[in-house]
């Protein structure tokens, strides 16, 4: 059941706003364009699972959970590693993520390792027009490689 009020406000009581063309969605521009904005308009939210892959640094990994959430352009993902396999000295780089990282853009997120090295704290970053994370210590002076054996938990937001 939908209703309008006598102030305009519109009220969906049972079922889903369905916005039925794509592009479309709901539109907040009546508070003005603040600050060189180019939308105001939200047309996208979904939540779902990916896989996270090797791409380098070892051979196989074990996932408990991996999930994403996309709002508009903007993508965070959360995963579980239970146990990566077959490290080397290579840099660490988990791949799969469920969208290309926007060309031109940074991003850098959390990582929380069981293995590794005392007083260290590791990272994770991706790049423009990449679908993998790099692993890193906070220091930048080397990777998560060789140490990455146990649980990896972490958290990348990033806009695509």
């Amino acid at each position: 059941l939908m209703t309008l009020d006598a102030d305009g406000n519109v009220t969906v009581g049972t079922g889903n706003l369905v916005i039925g063309t794509s592009g479309k969605g709901i539109d907040f521009s009546a508070g003005g364009n603040a600050g060189g904005m180019t939308s105001e308009v939200l047309d996208d939210y979904e939540e779902g699972t990916w896989t996270p892959t090797i791409v380098q640094g070892a051979t196989g990994l074990s996932i408990a959970t991996a999930n994403y959430t996309k709002v508009g352009r903007l993508v965070t993902i959360q995963f579980h590693l239970v146990t990566i396999t077959g490290e080397n000295s290579s840099e660490l780089r988990i791949g799969g993520l469920p969208f290309t990282v926007k060309a031109g853009n940074y991003c850098t997120g959390v990582l929380d390792s069981s293995s590794g090295t005392a007083n260290r704290t590791p990272f994770i970053r991706s790049e423009g027009s990449q679908t993998y994370m790099r692993c890193f210590y906070e220091d930048r002076s080397s990777y998560l490689g060789n140490q990455a054996v146990g649980a990896q938990i972490g958290s990348l937001t990033y806009m695509t």
